[in-house]
């Protein structure tokens, strides 16, 4: 056994508690100053501070000052392909050239329409979940009527022409019922970010701006100026009952830049026509062709629409489509390609006047252009017009790009484009290219229809089966069929989807008993499922076949519209560009729910809370 010698080990101890006392006594010198310690101290924010700010995050992986969300209202991806050997190398070929392009990127529910297309691009999931199943509904009880999808009964308008109703601005996002990404940014910043929504169309920008953000605004009709929403006040205490104003830099814009003041711009001069010579246009169909509608409306001698053809004067328009204009330059300018130019300023002036991007915290601007869509359902995707509409909307997205790298600098910011849905062609333009294709009736002749029949089967003519028929829905009274008529609700739906089914365009009809029961996988059915909310919804749905839309009296069979399962609506463009983005592409069929989960994951905060898509793991590959 080795020795050990005890007292050298006992003495060795007693100098290393002393020493590691000494040590741990010691103070740091101070400076004499008054100064305190320093503390983290929350931003300055509108609304209630629930969390301080985080620190600013260093380095290469640190999320961009700014995100931005751009939404093309009815771009279909092939315009991309279709009108690329136009586009500048600025704007769309930026984005797709050194950015990350998904080529295979799809709506996975119906209907696709605008209000649904943006909250679904917002909160990563389908109308089933977040609830808005359209842009407006049948709401049973209490109004046993449509609503809108933004319709606010307690908000009320801020801005616009003196004198104009308020019940105006009755909007808010109060019927989305989940979280946005715009909000878990705001949650997870302590309130610090900032997230303005910008559109010509309130429900464009009210929902990606969701439930908590310091703004949404749209431009409206009646005065031509951007206007928004007392919701957005309803943190603030308004002094003496004062009513709420808009900020100095929205103020200052309108008085600068009316609609009318726009229109007629150097540059623009009251006159919408082609950038390039009209027989440059190759990729679309004659200017003048009977498948348009013409903005000018109808020759009230002749009943007949006047030709769809440019140049258009626009305080001609004005007058000659005072049915649809209203003679208001705040309608005219929405039906021009300069209504995407407007937004594009008006965005960029909310970049400057908010001082989005400046600080530490990340911001959002969540822009929408919505000219694109309205052009596209008075022309259809094969026109002149549209085409012009999209050489233009690339100078437009060139001059957002070009300015954030000024304002906030190149690699400060994130972006992402996509589209709230895709459009199909013309019906009547098809059927005479010899593909099937056709116009169903309208919605109160379906809805006459359907009473009539019900009525004659179980033996109560005259009784009101079916209250409304709205996005292609049924909705059954379901007091009087169980209640009072003591009638199996299943059953009557089946009646209902049999008799749809005998109509002309239809493709298949599902009813709620069968959403309820089982889980549709592939397929329009699968589609429908994912559109489909118990609380909101109808009783039986239809869906038409490729290339029928419904036939509205105020287009007849001009134009087109969209909403339906097939490629041609569902299929659109995703690029995302800026900071901690790789160039490349992927053919990966992906969703737009997985849009919100990915700006979630890039921007390191919660996906939204009723996400259903997933993060795009393309984007978090860092292997070259």
């Amino acid at each position: 056994m080795e020795y050990i010698n005890k007292p050298r080990i006992l003495c060795a101890l007693v100098i290393f508690l002393a020493i590691f006392v000494l040590i741990s006594c010691e103070q740091p010198e101070r400076q004499d100053t008054n100064e305190a310690p320093e503390e983290r101290v929350p931003h300055p924010t509108l609304g209630p501070t629930v969390a301080p700010a985080p620190e600013t995050e260093d380095g290469e992986d640190a999320p961009p000052r700014l995100a931005v969300g751009i939404v093309v209202d009815q771009m279909a991806y092939d315009f991309l392909d279709r009108f690329r050997d136009k586009y500048g190398e600025d704007g769309f070929k930026r984005l797709a050239g050194d950015g990350f392009i998904f080529r295979n990127a799809r709506f996975n529910y119906v209907p696709t329409t605008t209000c649904p297309g943006h909250a679904s691009i917002y909160t990563g999931t389908t109308p089933s979940v977040h609830g808005i199943i359209g842009n407006d509904w049948f709401v049973r009880v209490p109004e046993n009527d449509e609503t809108y999808c933004a319709r606010d009964l307690t908000a009320g308008l801020v801005g616009g022409g003196a004198g104009e109703d308020e019940k105006s601005g009755q909007l808010s996002p109060r019927n989305l019922l989940t979280a946005s990404v715009t909000d878990e940014l705001r949650l997870a910043t302590g309130k610090n970010s900032k997230v303005i929504g910008v559109a010509l169309k309130d429900r464009a920008a009210i929902m990606p701006a969701g439930h908590l953000g310091n703004a949404a605004y749209w431009l409206d009709d009646e005065s031509g100026v951007w206007v928004t929403s007392t919701y957005y006040y309803r943190d603030m205490q308004m002094p003496g009952g004062a009513k709420p104003e808009l900020p100095a830099w929205v103020t200052d814009f309108n008085e600068k830049y009316s609609a009318e003041k726009y229109l007629n711009m150097p540059g623009i001069d009251g006159v919408w026509n082609t950038l390039g010579d009209v027989s440059t246009y190759s990729e679309s169909l004659p200017d003048d062709n009977v498948y348009e509608k013409s903005i000018r409306g109808r020759d009230e001698e002749t009943g007949e629409y006047r030709k769809p053809v440019f140049p258009y004067v626009l305080k001609d328009v004005l007058e000659e489509n005072k049915e649809e204009t209203k003679g208001q330059y705040g309608r005219l300018i929405k039906v021009t390609p300069f209504g995407n130019s407007i937004t594009k300023d008006f965005a960029l002036a909310a970049v400057r006047g908010e001082g989005l991007g400046k600080d530490g915290v990340t911001d959002f601007l969540a822009v929408s252009f919505s000219s694109t869509d309205i052009i596209g359902h008075y022309y259809g995707p094969r026109s002149v017009e549209v085409e012009d509409a999209y050489l233009r909307i690339d100078l437009d997205i060139a001059d957002l790009l070009n300015a954030l790298d000024s304002e906030v600098g190149e690699d400060n910011y994130l972006v992402f484009l996509t589209a709230d849905h895709g459009v199909g062609d013309s019906p009547l333009f098809l059927g005479d290219m010899g593909i099937p294709s056709g116009y169903f009736m309208e919605d109160d002749r379906v809805l006459a229809g359907l009473n009539g029949h019900l009525g004659k089967v179980f033996g109560r003519g005259g009784s009101k089966f079916a209250l409304a028929y709205s996005n292609q829905q049924a909705y059954l009274d379901r007091d009087l069929i169980t209640s009072k008529l003591r009638l199996s609700l299943e059953n009557v739906e089946k009646e209902a989807a049999s008799y749809l089914m005998t109509l002309d365009g239809v493709a298949d009809v599902v009813t709620a008993s069968e959403l309820d029961s089982a889980d549709f996988t592939t397929g329009a059915r699968q589609l429908v499922g994912n559109g489909y909310n118990r609380k909101r919804s109808g009783d039986v749905i239809v869906i038409m076949e490729p290339s029928w839309i419904e036939y509205k009296e105020r287009f007849g069979k001009k134009g087109t519209t969209h909403g339906a399962p097939y490629d041609y609506d569902t299929h659109v463009p995703l690029i995302f560009y800026g900071r901690n983005i790789k160039k490349g592409e992927s053919m990966r069929p992906v969703f737009i729910t997985d849009i919100a989960p990915t700006v979630s994951a890039l921007l390191k905060i919660p996906y939204p809370n009723g996400a259903t898509g997933n993060p795009l793991s393309e984007l978090f590959n860092r292997q070259d």
